[in-house]
């Protein structure tokens, strides 16, 4: 009897057995899990940096706006401030001083001669063609123009008809007049 009673007692243990059996490990499943938890983390962390970097732009924007208006409003900034930097930096054989008040813009232009005429002691010469400014006879977004006395020695009369003298002074990045035509 105890190999039949061996026998039930296996057959009721394996009876148990398939009706609480361990659930297998269903490894597709749980690599799709992990792999949806990971692209979701992904996703939620580049959202995040994303809104800190256009927080971060936002605000160095705002700044630099800031920072021009402040320039805008500041009262030692006007053209003709400028025009009388450049003329005294021209007397001071400084040209690196001249060189600040033209725009960057055009800086080109003028950057061979004015090197050439510093080697040559002419900064002081050129600064006494540098004749004051008259009147304002453009004034649109930025760009201003102003008429200038003219020049001594230049007695020459001039053919065109309407033709002027003149100096154009435009805002830069920051806000600041500097000279963008002479």
């Amino acid at each position: 009897m105890d190999e039949k009673d061996n026998l039930t007692r296996k057959n009721k243990d394996k009876q148990l057995n398939n009706l609480v059996s361990l659930p297998r490990a269903d490894w597709l499943a749980w690599s799709v899990f992990i792999s949806a938890i990971i692209i979701g983390g992904f996703f939620i962390f580049n959202q995040v940096s994303f809104f800190d970097t256009e927080t971060q732009l936002r605000q160095e924007r705002n700044q630099l706006i800031a920072e021009y208006q402040d320039n805008v409003a500041n009262p030692d900034n006007t053209p003709h401030a400028v025009y009388e930097q450049a003329r005294q930096a021209l007397l001071n054989n400084d040209l690196e001083g001249v060189l600040e008040t033209i725009h960057l813009d055009v800086v080109w232009r003028y950057e061979d001669g004015l090197k050439q005429a510093a080697q040559d002691g002419a900064l002081p010469e050129a600064a006494e063609l540098m004749v004051p400014l008259t009147q304002k006879v453009y004034d649109v977004n930025g760009v201003v123009i102003y008429e200038t006395e003219p020049v001594p020695g230049n007695e020459n009369v001039n053919i065109l008809e309407g033709y002027r003298e003149t100096v154009e002074f435009t805002r830069d990045q920051k806000g600041f007049w500097k000279i963008s035509s002479i």
